[in-house]
């Protein structure tokens, strides 16, 4: 009995002796914790500021785009100085070619028989006649071209507003002069903001602080070995 009694003890003995090297060669699991913390807290931060420089960098893009785009009231008024010309050197041509043809015909009307004369005077009257029918609708042509490229320019200018961005979700910040804050450097903890989002609606906020500092390192406990009994 007392042999048995060993031999379950050394059994024990050995099987405890076994799990201690195996747990020596385990890693530190705090350890492996704060690694993989650190390094999530570095890929965030740099995330973080990637994104912003995005932001910006699109944000100015945005801008430059807009200032190149002309305005579409401008444009429809050059469009329509430049169909009244067209109209008046076209009136203008067409009145004095009915004068010419009128001093030619006086000239010859004694020479020539008035019924051939008279027809051609109607035969010219109603080239005329088309010609200006025809001229009347080149003109809504235009000008109904005119409007739509117009509206189409509206539309674009519309499109690149930062109103349609914060209907996207954006939000802008304003200072107490109702200025927008485009950068996070003149802020101070404290300052009194305004959160402008989309259909002009305003929520009042406070600056807290800087970033948050990172936490600092749990200290790391003693190893503990455990009791098998």
């Amino acid at each position: 009995e007392q042999r048995r009694r060993r031999a379950i003890a050394r059994l024990f003995e050995t099987q405890r002796l076994r799990l201690d090297g195996l747990a020596r060669g385990l890693p530190d699991p705090v350890r492996l914790m704060e690694t993989a913390t650190q390094r999530l807290d570095d890929r965030s931060e740099r995330l973080f500021g990637a994104a912003r420089t995005l932001l910006e960098r699109q944000a100015g893009r945005v801008r430059e785009r807009a200032a190149r785009i002309p305005h579409p009231a401008h444009s429809l008024r050059e469009m329509a100085r430049r169909l009244d010309q067209a109209r008046a050197r076209l009136l203008d041509a067409g009145g004095q070619a009915v004068m010419r043809a009128g001093r030619t015909h006086a000239v010859t009307a004694n020479r020539l028989d008035r019924a051939p004369l008279d027809r051609r005077i109607a035969r010219g009257a109603d080239t005329l006649a088309a010609l200006d029918e025809r001229l009347g609708r080149s003109a809504a042509r235009l000008v109904e071209a005119a409007g739509k490229r117009a509206m189409a320019a509206g539309q674009l200018l519309d499109s690149y507003s930062y109103e349609n961005t914060l209907a996207r979700g954006y939000v802008v910040v304003r200072d107490a002069a109702d200025r927008p804050v485009t950068r996070p450097d003149g802020l101070m903890a404290g300052q009194e903001v305004q959160l402008q989002f989309a259909g002009d609606r305003r929520v009042p906020a406070t600056v807290t602080g800087d970033k948050p500092a990172k936490k600092a390192k749990p200290a790391t406990p003693p190893p503990r070995q455990g009791k098998l009994f």
